[in-house]
């Protein structure tokens, strides 16, 4: 149970609902019936499993090694493997034919984001957040102890998923739930070094607290530091200073601000979730708070525009694009693309109509952003353009614009184009 604690995104994965939860649900009940001989459970499991999510298929050939691991020949182990392979591809065929769905769509979305390296840059923060600094500590001692002890069967079932999700994910896994996947396999192999460490501390009062010190001071301390390059997550209102916190020291001799305190550490968000460095026991309540305030300025800015019938928005990212026309659609607006003009929407009820522009602004590009807003209000013809900023960063360039008088604050993230 610890070893899965230390591994944050066991519990962050739920900060939305997402697909690849069921996805790992049934592949991992499916590995355990399998370890109990129960095959055709299992394939009932595994058969349901890719219908959520296409890319669990990925961690499927761990499914040979845990055959070799029960005592069966290599050629058993082949032949079942391969009979199980042709059954769950045949099922999970019929399955996405009767769901009108095309696994080849996702699938060759991924290939081409890898060849186009669009998400490569954020691949490490994924990667790092997910593992943290104490797998990275855990994962290749525990490899050395099974090594030592030479179980290659165990070695062989926890690392031929991990090495095939990451081959699969190195350009585009921007987020830890690419790795959901590996949360049974990186724990196998924490648990022996885990074990390891047991052993040998044992006895050794002052070693063994030192050790348990370590671990709780991870999981308690938060650490933050203000970035110069970011400074919207900088001032006292940013998402990164949310969360429960209790300061016990803040330098103010670096432009870097370095606090120290027991709660929820320093940001790091990725592209699809918010992660902590440190702390991480107290995420549940920090991504609480943060949903809680995001959703208050949300229904604050759909509350004034109750009052309008007609109006244009420009979305500035993709986050905006959902951020606040989802609460129209909840309501009952139709949404549909207006084929004369290019990423240009509308969403319709009754005699109310919303035109949504769209537009991707790259972060902390300003001059993207007043262009951006130049050509849309161009198009528009003046006629009442706001701005709902989902983005912290955005945010920040929109406050800065509203000095200069490009744009006027009429709310938080709520902006109208002058």
């Amino acid at each position: 149970m610890l070893s899965l604690f230390l591994i944050p995104e066991s519990f962050a994965i739920s900060m939305y609902p997402n697909s690849a939860i069921f996805a790992a649900v049934f592949f991992v009940c499916a590995l355990n019936r399998l370890l109990d001989g129960k095959f055709y459970v299992a394939m009932v499991l595994m058969v349901i499993a890719p219908l959520y999510r296409i890319d669990i298929l990925m961690v499927y050939p761990v499914v040979f090694f845990i055959f070799l691991f029960q005592r069966k020949s290599v050629k058993e182990s082949i032949t079942r493997s391969a009979f199980l392979a042709v059954l769950i591809l045949l099922f999970v065929t019929i399955g996405y034919w009767g769901l009108r769905a095309n696994p080849l769509t996702a699938l060759t979305g991924y290939n081409g984001m890898n060849e186009t390296h669009s998400f490569a840059s954020q691949v490490k923060f994924a990667v790092f957040t997910f593992y943290t600094i104490l797998n990275f500590v855990f994962v290749p001692m525990g490899l050395v102890v099974l090594f030592r002890e030479k179980k290659f069967g165990i070695m062989g079932i926890a690392l031929i998923p991990i090495i095939l999700i990451h081959f699969m994910f190195r350009y585009t896994g921007c987020a830890p739930k690419h790795y959901l996947y590996l949360i049974p396999f990186v724990s196998l192999i924490s648990v022996y070094a885990m074990r390891w460490i047991y052993e040998r501390v044992k006895g050794k009062t002052v070693l063994k607290y030192g050790i348990v010190s370590i671990v709780v001071l991870f999981l308690c301390l938060g650490i933050r530091i203000d970035f110069p390059d970011s400074p919207w997550r900088n001032v006292p209102d940013s998402d990164a200073k949310l969360g429960p916190y209790v300061q016990f020291y803040r330098e103010n001799y670096t432009k870097y601000h370095v606090t120290i305190g027991v709660g929820a550490g320093q940001l790091i968000p990725t592209l699809d979730e918010y992660m902590l460095l440190s702390g991480n026991l107290f995420y549940p309540f920090y991504i609480h708070e943060y949903k809680t305030v995001k959703e208050g300025k949300r229904i604050a800015v759909k509350k004034w525009f109750d009052e309008k019938e007609d109006y244009n928005l420009l979305a500035c990212s993709w986050e905006d694009i959902f951020y606040f026309p989802n609460l129209l659609l909840d309501e009952g607006y139709e949404f549909r693309e207006l084929p004369c003009e290019n990423f240009t929407y509308e969403l319709l009820k009754g005699d109310r109509r919303v035109t949504l522009y769209t537009r991707e602004i790259p972060k902390g590009d300003i001059q993207g952003m007043v262009q951006a807003i130049d050509e849309v209000n161009e198009y528009s013809k003046g006629e009442g353009l706001y701005i709902v900023s989902a983005l912290e960063n955005q945010d920040y360039l929109l406050n800065k614009l509203s000095v200069c008088g490009k744009v006027r604050k009429q709310m938080d993230r709520l902006y109208k184009v002058n």
